[in-house]
């Protein structure tokens, strides 16, 4: 899905999301180690 495109598009607005999707799945934040 979106997934695809987390990589290319690491943006702050971006970052922002990232933020909350490790709040709402904390496993996401695991899975993507190269995006904090």
């Amino acid at each position: 899905m979106a997934d695809s495109w987390l990589p290319t598009l690491v943006t702050p607005t971006a970052e922002a999301g990232f933020e909350r999707a490790a709040k709402l799945s904390p496993r996401r934040r695991e899975s993507h180690p190269a995006i904090e």
